[in-house]
């Protein structure tokens, strides 16, 4: 009990006394002031690694709605169909931002054993922005699903 009453005076006297020092340590409270200066770029690449993550999801989600838009069209020859599935599937994202190209268009020119393609383009948010206004640019996610024609009707 003794040495802790007088280990804490020793301490009270280092702040209180004279001396300009806070501690008995001349490097005392460094470690605090290299952590606020490495703290900016730790949240940088914490929201970075986010945002990567954040659009990983956005690619995937694009892919199965081309996927499925793709599927519909083939076993329907249905274009509105497609494009509700798409809606649907991509519900979360914002419409305006998504770009859907099915080529080609009509159902007329679409036989039974021949190729389309559904392709699914989304103006990406967030830190998307500021690089795309940097380089005067848009960064697109896209996403295409080529398949054959099942049926005409």
């Amino acid at each position: 009990m003794a040495l802790k009453t007088l280990k804490l005076k020793k301490y009270i006297k280092c702040v209180e006394g004279n001396d300009d020092r806070w501690c008995s340590k001349p490097d005392c409270g460094q470690a605090s002031v290299e952590f606020v200066l490495i703290l900016p770029v730790l949240v940088i690449i914490v929201l970075a690694m986010f945002q990567l993550g954040y659009c990983t999801y956005l690619k995937n989600v694009l892919e199965h709605a081309a996927s499925e838009a793709a599927r519909v069209v083939s076993t329907t020859n249905s274009v509105n169909l497609a494009y509700g599935q798409i809606y649907d599937i991509c519900s979360g994202l914002d419409s305006g931002n998504l770009d859907i190209s099915i080529s080609p268009s009509s159902g007329a020119e679409r036989i039974t054993g021949d190729f389309f393609t559904v392709k699914l383009s989304y103006k990406n948010a967030g830190i998307f922005n500021f690089i795309s206004k940097a380089i005067k640019k848009d960064l697109l996610l896209e996403s295409a699903c080529v398949m054959r024609m099942e049926c005409k009707e």
